[in-house]
């Protein structure tokens, strides 16, 4: 019994349609920034930034959980949580009111938390690698 050649047209068609709709959703899918590398100045996309921001605090509260219990390591994982941000566009006011959020989940122990809080209060602009823009 021989196959209708319309029905193996049709077939090579669907086949055909379906690999480009399998192409186009990878390179959609792997031609985004990476969040490491995502910079909003460059990058407005709404979609983009909520993936660096959920990223950044992911990142963030591993680093500081990882660091428990070691002020130099912890003070060393939250300068990097304003260098991220700042690398990718984002300001300080930005930075400061996200962590308002982020603090609380990395659920350090009372006395932990306040010499946590103590010491992000007294970081300084240089102490996270913020360079003003020189007066010309």
């Amino acid at each position: 019994m021989r196959t209708p050649k319309i029905l193996l047209i049709a077939v090579v068609l669907i086949l055909a349609v379906c690999l480009a709709a399998g192409v186009r959703a990878f390179i959609i899918a792997h031609s985004r920034p990476s969040p490491a590398t995502f910079n909003r100045l460059k990058n407005a996309s709404p979609e983009d930034s909520k993936r660096f921001m959920d990223w950044l605090f992911s990142q963030t509260l591993h680093d500081v959980r990882a660091a428990r219990g070691d002020m130099p390591a912890t003070r060393a994982a939250w300068i990097h949580y304003f260098q991220r941000g700042l690398q990718a566009g984002l300001s300080l006011e930005e930075l400061m009111k996200h962590l308002e959020k982020l603090f609380p989940r990395a659920q350090y122990p009372d006395d932990e938390a306040r010499q946590v809080l103590a010491m992000l209060k007294a970081l300084t602009l240089r102490d996270i690698g913020f360079q003003p823009a020189k007066a010309e």
